[in-house]
């Protein structure tokens, strides 16, 4: 136990297409976890008191939101509407402004969307991205699912990470799904109450095997890994970055 909190988690989301394989049984276990681990989630939900209040977290002294959403459920019934957050914009949207509210100064918005496989964000995703980001009470996107590195962009000078790969996976082949990025937002407050995101960068990730260990990469130790990833950040061409390749150790 608090392998997770070891590693340096504060808190996750939860909500994607597998959130309710178990139903609310498997829900209900999941976040137990969590809360023996000490780390707080986003995404499900054990009550509609727990869904309407989501985390929010102290960074050095900043007050963060943490929203998770995911496209569905793979045809599994919610019993109930605040058992898992299905993506919806003007949900979406009213649940950050709701997060304001509560003392957020900053809202992250998690995303479990896209189509799977694919290195391009689908127009759905490029047009919720639009949507959200237009909102003030949303600072950024950050994107799973999808299992290969998708691009960064920025919207209304907020930054959107379509989709970090895999992490920590058990897909080996093709290659490209070893891949995953850990991805660093240094948000600073350039007035009273207005936080921006100053600059945004990247360490990649692979999933060696056999032992599944997850590993910095850089160009000389997966040369290959590296290039993908870099170049799938880099994918829409219309990043007014760079993104910075950070090659920190992971902590």
């Amino acid at each position: 136990m608090g392998a997770a909190k070891r590693a340096g988690y504060d808190g996750c989301s939860t909500a994607s297409n597998h959130s309710l394989d178990k139903g609310f049984t498997g829900v209900s276990d999941t976040l137990s976890v969590f809360d023996d681990e000490g780390v707080g989630q986003s995404g499900m939900a054990r009550s509609p008191e727990e869904a309407a209040n989501p985390p929010i977290y102290d960074a050095n002294g900043v007050s963060v939101a943490h929203l998770s959403y995911t496209y569905g459920l793979n045809g599994m019934p919610m019993p109930e509407p605040w058992m898992a957050n299905l993506i919806d914009v003007d949900r979406i949207v009213a649940d950050a402004a709701a997060a304001k509210a509560r003392g957020a100064e900053v809202v992250l918005v998690s995303m479990h969307w896209g189509n799977e496989y694919q290195h391009e964000p689908s127009p759905v995703q490029l047009e919720q991205a639009e949507a959200l980001l237009a909102s003030p009470d949303i600072d950024a996107i950050l994107g799973d699912h999808v299992h290969v590195v998708q691009p960064i962009d920025r919207i209304n000078g907020k930054p959107v990470v379509y989709g970090m790969g895999n992490s920590l996976s058990n897909q080996m082949d093709p290659v490209n799904r070893r891949d995953g990025v850990i991805v660093y937002l240094t948000i600073v407050e350039t007035a009273p109450g207005v936080f921006v995101t100053e600059r945004i960068a990247y360490t990649p990730t692979w999933v060696h095997y056999p032992g599944t260990i997850i590993r910095p990469v850089t160009p000389e130790s997966v040369p290959e890994s590296f290039q993908r990833s870099t170049d799938n950040l880099n994918l829409l061409g219309t990043f007014d970055g760079p993104v910075v390749y950070d090659p920190v150790e992971l902590r």
